[in-house]
C-alpha cells in the first residue's frame, strides 16, 4: 500500500474561520499534498461563505461538513470514518495543530503493513515537553510504533493527530 494509499484528513473547527484555523495554514505547507480533506464545522456560527473562497491548496478534493451544535468529537470521527470507506488512511485533526511540512511522506516513510494506528507525540508549546502518549502511565517519548496495543495494561492518547490505517 504504502506510497499509493488513498487518504483522508479530517479537521474539525469549533469557533473558528477557515483562515484561523493554524492546522489548515499548516496544510497548505506540506510538501506532500495528496490527500483528500474534510473541514468539519463544529458551532456555533456558520463558515458556509468563508468556504466558498477557502484558498486551500491540496491535490485532492476539499469538501465541508457544518454541525453548528458542538457535536461530540467521538461522533464526528466516527461519522468521517463511516461515511468514507473508500480510503486506506484517516487522518483526525483538530484545529490548531501544529503540522510539519514533512508530515505525509514521514507517514509513507514509516508505514509498515501491520500497523492499524499512528499515534501522535503531543506537546505543549508552552514548555515544549511531550506529555502523549501514554502506556502504563510512561510517557512514550521516542517515537516508537507501537504495534501491539492490546499487551498493554493502560494505554492513553487523544484524538487529535490520530492516524487510523484500514
Amino acid at each position: 500500500m504504502g506510497l499509493d494509499m488513498k487518504t483522508l484528513v479530517s479537521v474539525v473547527l469549533y469557533n473558528k474561520t477557515i483562515g484561523e484555523s493554524f492546522t489548515l495554514k499548516s496544510l497548505n505547507c506540506l510538501e506532500n499534498n495528496t490527500f483528500d480533506l474534510v473541514i468539519i464545522n463544529n458551532g456555533p456560527s456558520s463558515i458556509l461563505n468563508d468556504f466558498k473562497d477557502h484558498g486551500i491548496k491540496i491535490d485532492g478534493s476539499t469538501h465541508l461538513l457544518e454541525y453548528l451544535w458542538n457535536k461530540p468529537l467521538s461522533n464526528l470521527y466516527n461519522d468521517v470514518i463511516n461515511k468514507n470507506p473508500n480510503y486506506d488512511r484517516y487522518i483526525l485533526l483538530d484545529d490548531d495543530t501544529q503540522i510539519p511540512n514533512t508530515f505525509i511522506d514521514d507517514l509513507n516513510s514509516n508505514f509498515e503493513e501491520s500497523i492499524n494506528l499512528h499515534l501522535p507525540l503531543i506537546k505543549n508549546i508552552s514548555d515544549n515537553k511531550i506529555y502523549y502518549p501514554r502506556v502504563n502511565n510512561k510517557i512514550i517519548d521516542d517515537g516508537i510504533l507501537l504495534k501491539n496495543i492490546s499487551v498493554y495494561n493502560e494505554f492513553h492518547s487523544i484524538g487529535s493527530g490520530l492516524v487510523i490505517y484500514k
